[in-house]
């Protein structure tokens, strides 16, 4: 059968409309976003020991003794204070992975960070997540040369010291 060549233009628009349609009803995927203004407030828990040396979302490995955490949409590198409501106790921590995956919590901390909030024994405790060192609207770790992420960046979220009674990052 030889179509004619006005009859064309329409069977290219009945074969590309149901993908039209389709595409147009596809779920938003997770996707990094940078901060809002502000704080989050919700339930954090931690994960530890079968994940320690295993690849991370951002391509890491895991280290249950480096102060890092999970977050669902925040860009890797995000630098974050995570305060424990319940006994004031607070750190610093890098964003490097993606999660948690269990309804109603909204940040999974590495083991270092959860036992210095105080939260190794209940496992999950109500937190308030605030960004930190802000670097064109978002919260970014940069080592000295002001590349995102950088490997002395690293060692200053492990060395973690106490100023003015909450947790922030040691120069050097």
């Amino acid at each position: 059968m030889i179509l004619s060549n006005r009859k064309r233009p329409y069977l290219l628009i009945l074969f590309f409309a149901p993908f039209l349609l389709l595409s147009s009803c596809a779920k938003k995927g997770n996707l990094a976003r940078p901060w809002t203004e502000g704080s989050e407030r919700g339930f954090a828990s931690w994960y530890g020991g079968r994940f320690h040396g295993k690849r991370t979302a951002s391509g890491e490995r895991y280290n249950q003794h480096a102060f890092t955490a999970a977050h669902r949409t925040l860009p890797f590198g995000t630098m974050l204070e995570v305060k424990n409501t319940a006994n004031g106790n607070s750190v610093v921590v890098r964003v490097n992975d993606r999660g948690p995956f269990v309804a109603g919590r909204i940040i999974d901390l590495s083991r270092a960070a959860a036992k210095a909030l105080g939260i190794l024994g209940t496992g999950v405790a109500e937190v308030v997540i605030t960004p930190i060192q802000k670097v064109d609207g978002l919260a970014m770790v940069t080592d000295d040369t002001g590349v995102k992420g950088g490997a002395s960046a690293r060692k200053k979220v492990q060395r973690v010291q106490k100023v003015k009674g909450r947790q922030t990052l040691k120069g050097g």
